[in-house]
């Protein structure tokens, strides 16, 4: 007997009352007219009553089998047909689809699908051939289907979760291949976390495969766990270190976040709003290596820990590029720079190393790992291919802070030419000489702003300025620090992915004596440190992903948690928090990506240990007989109006005659 899988709509049945309606309101009773006279109307024969009622139910009928064969459709019946009518059950191919991702080791999913497969085992015949492919981020085990099941029940007995993220695209083929007859079984054990499952196209199974999902996980789970772990120096063996909380399910938690270092232990309260993220601050001692952070354990534990590396980072390359031969005064400016940024500071998150570069050869260089380029006053000797190099620098994200030179007024028109950045330069101040200048105001929504919180009480407002290069930004830009007269002296402007930054003042002595200050050191690291991405030097990698080997180094070892200083890359590893997500996949919709084509859909019993059964859609019955009632409808009533037309222009003729 059909069942169907959508049968609500099946109450679209109902609107087949409409042309019921319709048709009973159109047969109203005539009403009688008075004439004073008839004797000037004509006799007309008039279509006898019983033709017109009979057309009228016919086209009634059609119109009403229609919408019902349309709503059954919709409803989309199927046809269950038992699986031993696919092939013969004693001598059934089954293979079992074991998930052993990390997903799987909280909430009791590994238990519960053991427990499923094992029951599984004892209710198939004895002569059934079985198989069973264990996989997490790749298979990992693969027994090929045979009626021995003593290496089935080895497997299931030493099956644990890994510390592996689930990609089961690989393990869903081996399976498929494994199953060489038409009528065979495939089985998955999982949780069937949403990530895990991302199948893309059919697996290639053979026809008539009967799929049965095993559900491992319970309803209503909840979830919080650490994503991430930042940390910043503050000097001397004190760090600050702020984890980030992040509640994976849909109602409240409130948690406990942990950290130890010399001094002893230290925890934090943290309420997680459902489906957000809290960030909890630590100041800690320790010199450096490895840093663990907890969370007071739930029913899935391996996201309540993380392993930070907190020791120092590989610095961050600087290019200074100058133009000595027509700016004699870049390379005072490039020793200003290099003095600046390699002083080493403990409070600093990362270190620099700038190197120097004459502007003649930027369109040749490999940037590699460079985040910032600083022209020293060389913008304006730049031709078309070097101001390419840098487009193409900051649509990839990298920052450029420009500073001027002899040739200012051309600098700003290659900006403008190349679309970096619509300012329009007013001409420099002070070029006479008569005048001095000074800064006079910090934005405090920028990083200078928290540095300078009362640049009056440094030299920041002191330092003579001789001259500076007058310019309008564009709507866009962000102003971090204007002259006293109000004109800007450092702009911000994003350009693609990367941002620009436009000084007024060179870094040399030349313009004024902002290089001798000592607001010059934090002012220039301030500007630096913006262009150090999240997490810069510490390379992050989920359990299982491979690197490539470093140079005298063994092969890293990912498979499980840890931070360690790989060669001169410090490394993090942890379980992927893909795997902490709490979405599942829809069963119905990853059934029909198994499918072995596109008219044989395998359903399965999505109840957990169900007897699956194999169905045949139907739906395409009804569509297209609703389509066949359509058009007989509308031929139907295009034929008899056509015999009603022809019956009365001959009618006509005759009594014309």
């Amino acid at each position: 007997m059909p069942t169907f899988l959508h049968p609500l709509f099946l109450l679209g049945t109902l609107t087949a009352a409409i042309p019921v309606a319709l048709h009973l309101m159109n047969r109203q009773l005539p009403r009688r007219l008075r004439f004073p006279s008839i004797r000037f109307l004509r006799t007309a024969r008039l279509p006898r009553e019983g033709r017109r009622r009979l057309r009228d139910l016919l086209i009634l009928a059609l119109r009403v089998l229609a919408l019902v064969c349309l709503s059954v459709a919709l409803a989309q019946p199927v046809r269950k047909v038992p699986p031993a009518a696919a092939g013969t059950a004693s001598s059934r191919q089954v293979v079992v689809l074991l998930d052993a991702s990390a997903s799987m080791a909280g909430f009791g999913s590994a238990e519960r699908a053991r427990e499923q497969v094992e029951a599984l085992l004892a209710e198939l015949p004895r002569t059934a051939q079985v198989g069973l492919v264990v996989s997490a981020r790749e298979p990992l085990l693969r027994l090929s289907p045979g009626t021995d099941r003593s290496a089935v029940r080895q497997a299931l007995a030493a099956y644990a979760p890994t510390n592996l993220a689930g990609n089961h695209r690989d393990a869903l083929r081996d399976a498929a291949r494994m199953l060489t007859e038409p009528g065979g079984l495939l089985v998955l054990a999982s949780d069937f976390q949403r990530g895990d499952w991302r199948i893309g196209e059919p697996a290639g199974l053979p026809p008539e495969t009967e799929i049965r999902f095993l559900q491992a996980a319970p309803d209503n789970r909840t979830n919080s766990g650490i994503i991430a772990v930042d940390t910043v120096p503050l000097g001397a063996d004190a760090k600050r270190i702020v984890a980030t909380v992040r509640n994976f399910a849909t109602v409240p938690d409130r948690r406990q976040v942990r950290i130890a270092d010399a001094q002893g232990e230290q925890v934090r309260n943290v309420e997680l709003p459902p489906l957000q993220n809290r960030r909890v601050a630590f100041v800690v001692r320790q010199q450096a290596g490895e840093l663990t952070v907890h969370l007071n354990e739930d029913a899935y534990p391996l996201d309540d820990t993380f392993h930070a590396w907190a020791g120092a980072r590989p610095p961050l390359p600087v290019l200074a590029v100058t133009c000595v031969d027509q700016e004699p005064a870049s390379a005072d400016a490039a020793l200003f720079l290099r003095k600046a940024l390699e002083l080493h500071d403990e409070s600093s998150p990362v270190q620099f190393r700038v190197d120097e570069l004459d502007s003649r050869f930027l369109y040749t260089r490999d940037l590699g790992d460079t985040r910032l380029i600083v022209m020293l006053g060389s913008g304006g000797h730049c031709e078309d291919a070097e101001i390419g190099k840098l487009q193409e620098f900051l649509a990839g994200g990298g920052m450029v802070l420009w500073t001027p030179g002899s040739s200012v007024a051309r600098g700003f028109q290659q900006l403008w030419r190349n679309g970096l950045l619509r300012a329009r330069f007013l001409g420099i101040a002070g070029e006479n000489g008569e005048e001095s200048f000074g800064l006079g105001w910090v934005n405090p929504e920028t990083p200078l702003g928290q540095v300078f919180t009362r640049p009056e009480t440094t030299d920041l407002y002191l330092f003579p300025v001789r001259a500076y290069a007058r310019f309008e930004p564009p709507a866009n830009a962000t102003v971090w620090l204007r002259m006293l007269d109000g004109n800007p002296a450092l702009a911000e402007v994003p350009v693609g992915q990367g941002r620009l930054f436009v000084s007024a003042l060179p870094l040399n002595a030349s313009w004024s004596d902002l290089p001798l200050t000592q607001s010059f050191l934090p002012l220039i690291r301030e500007i630096a440190l913006a262009a150090v991405p999240p997490g810069y030097g510490i390379r992050n990698l989920d359990c299982g992903v491979g690197v490539a080997p470093a140079a005298g180094a063994e092969a890293l070892d990912t498979s499980r948690p840890r931070a360690l200083l790989y060669g001169e890359q410090p490394v993090q590893i942890n379980v992927s928090r893909r795997e902490s997500v709490l979405d599942q996949v829809n069963l119905y919709d990853l059934n029909r990506q198994l499918a072995a084509g596109p008219e044989e859909v395998a359903t399965a019993g999505l109840a957990t240990g169900a007897k699956g059964t194999r169905s045949n859609g139907l739906w395409y019955w009804p569509a297209a007989l609703a389509a066949l009632l359509v058009l007989g409808e509308l031929l139907l009533a295009h034929l008899l109006d056509q015999r009603e037309l022809a019956g009365r222009t001959s009618l006509g003729t005759v009594r014309e005659s």
